[in-house]
């Protein structure tokens, strides 16, 4: 095993998180759209929204990241990532739903963005192809696992 350390471990730890809870979200946030009663056009321009507006928030992020420091806008686009998915779940009302994923679209550009310069800072030379290789594992296992989990949530109640 290799010996990360102190951020390293916190960011490959919450990296683990977000993409379960993320995945998970996205998979009942489907069904919550279908079950309020929303068209398959409606839900795809919806879900098609949050990816239009994270891909052009990727260009503004990536100068915001050359400005500021990282780990404070890790925590904040992580923040507001989550009050956005908050505010698509808890309302059936179409404009309200789209402010909440645009929002969460924004904050969410910063993520991936933000995930490299940060690996880089947090590492050194020897362990930085393994930090990166370890933290895409991460991502792509919880994310198949995030739905896993979701998927199964019915059989639970």
């Amino acid at each position: 095993m290799f010996n990360f350390k102190g951020d390293a471990v916190l960011f490959l730890s919450g990296s683990f998180l977000l993409g379960l809870g993320f995945s998970g979200f996205g998979l009942l946030f489907n069904l919550y759209l279908k079950e309020v009663g929303f068209s398959e056009s409606k839900i795809g321009f919806i879900l098609a929204l949050m990816s239009y507006v994270a891909v052009i928030m990727m260009f503004p992020a990536a100068f915001i990241v050359r400005k500021i420091n990282v780990k404070p806008i890790i925590i904040v686009s992580v923040i507001f990532s989550c009050f956005g998915y908050l505010i698509s779940a808890v309302t059936n009302i179409y404009f309200h739903i789209i402010l909440g994923v645009v929002m969460t679209g924004i904050f969410s550009s910063f993520l991936p963005v933000l995930s490299g310069p940060l690996m880089m800072q947090m590492s050194t030379e020897p362990i930085r192809m393994h930090l990166f290789s370890t933290g895409f594992t991460i991502s792509l296992a919880s994310g198949i696992l995030g739905n896993i989990l979701a998927g199964n949530l019915p059989l639970f109640f």
